[in-house]
């Protein structure tokens, strides 16, 4: 379901489009190649995480580290969110 949405949705290859052409000025063909080359690197990029994650050893390793993972995610969060309190103060 994942790769099939990916690869049958318009929009990733127009938005590194679009991205690519607000960012710099360069002739289509370029632009082309630039939203080429970045939905090829972002497909390949989703293919190797659905593979990784359709491993049971990579499921396990990840069950085990999953209650570190949201320790440190919040920890950032909360910086985070201080130091947004701390820039409007």
């Amino acid at each position: 379901m994942g790769i099939a949405s990916g690869l049958l949705n318009p929009k990733n290859a127009l938005f590194y489009l679009s991205l690519a052409a607000a960012l710099t000025y360069a002739p289509p063909q370029t632009l082309v190649a630039y939203g080429t080359w970045m939905f090829a690197i972002v497909l390949t990029w989703d293919l190797f995480i659905a593979f990784m994650f359709g491993s049971k050893r990579t499921l396990t390793r990840l069950e085990r580290l999953i209650p570190l993972l949201t320790k440190i995610s919040g920890g950032f969060l909360m910086i985070f969110g201080v130091s947004m309190i701390a820039a409007i103060g």
